[in-house]
């Protein structure tokens, strides 16, 4: 990391010492992901460590029990905001399109 994103970073963030690495990703998925961050997945606490909300928190473990040939149960009670469950489908929907033309472009063409 550059000593001027850090500086950027910090005054943002605040203080970062671990490593990062660039990942290239679509506009499409980056809008998709900050959508996310700004309803509130991660959340920070009175020690600036950031976490992710809580019942994401469920989501992310089962995900990984499903990904590791588990089976789990997932139970929607209420939308809740309908407009923004439908602006973060329509983001996740544009980023998964984006991303499968990204790889298609990056695959080469075997016959």
């Amino acid at each position: 990391m550059s000593r001027q994103s850090a500086q950027r970073a910090e005054a943002v963030h605040g203080s970062y010492l671990g490593e990062t690495i660039p990942v290239l990703v679509t506009p499409e998925a980056q809008k998709w992901f900050g959508a996310l961050t700004r309803s509130g997945l991660f959340q920070v606490n009175s020690a600036g460590e950031v976490s992710f909300e809580p019942r994401c928190q469920e989501l992310v473990r089962a995900m990984h029990t499903i990904l590791s040939g588990g089976d789990v149960r997932i139970e929607r009670i209420e939308i809740g905001d309908f407009a923004m469950h439908r602006d973060l489908d329509e983001k996740f929907d544009a980023a998964m399109a984006s991303t499968k033309t990204l790889e298609m472009e990056a695959t080469p063409y075997t016959p």
